[in-house]
């Protein structure tokens, strides 16, 4: 009948053979139905697949990093100590870890730079930045604070007849009385 057939034999039993005739144009049909089929899966898992990469990216690896950097803004801005959520033990986990004890060191060395060594009140660069917050936030909200300075009379005297172990423990016992007496 004019068309094209795959043929395919095989051999039953001696004298028995089965013979396989397919027409070439329904094969070629089917096999692009299959063709198509494939494809279609092919499509369908990287349709449900990217999304759940970007998702999966997103989460495992630019979230952490996305908090690491807002703790990094946090530090410069802030006098507390910035601690940020170790969630994996990666190379983010290890990043974390290492930011953690970076932003700790440098709170204490804040403090140890800011507060007098001998009482552990704030020195006089600290005061200075706290005066000049205070100011600014005044003037933001057109408020009013008031700055109450004391002295220690003849604090020298004590220092020069005394000695100067004697004074610190007397600058030592005036802020423990500061201290016990007024909110921090």
């Amino acid at each position: 009948n004019g068309q094209s057939y795959q043929h395919h034999a095989k051999c039953l039993m001696e004298g028995l053979w089965l013979h396989l005739l397919i027409p070439e144009a329904e094969l070629f049909k089917e096999s692009r139905n299959i063709g198509l089929l494939v494809l279609l899966i092919c499509l369908l898992a990287i349709a449900i697949s990217v999304p759940l990469l970007l998702v999966l990216i997103r989460n495992r690896f630019l979230k952490p990093i996305e908090r690491l950097n807002r703790a990094l803004a946090a530090i410069g801005k802030q006098q507390q100590l910035i601690q940020v959520p170790v969630q994996s033990e990666d190379e983010i986990g290890e990043l974390s870890h290492s930011f953690n004890r970076m932003s700790l060191d440098l709170h204490q060395s804040s403090e140890q730079i800011h507060r007098d060594s001998l009482t552990g009140l704030p020195n006089r660069l600290m005061f200075i930045k706290t005066l000049r917050r205070e100011i600014e936030t005044a003037g933001q909200r057109r408020g009013r604070f008031a700055l109450l300075f004391l002295d220690l009379d003849n604090f020298k005297h004590i220092n020069d007849t005394l000695g100067h172990p004697a004074g610190d423990r007397l600058l030592i016992k005036v802020t423990e009385i500061f201290q016990s007496n007024l909110r921090g």
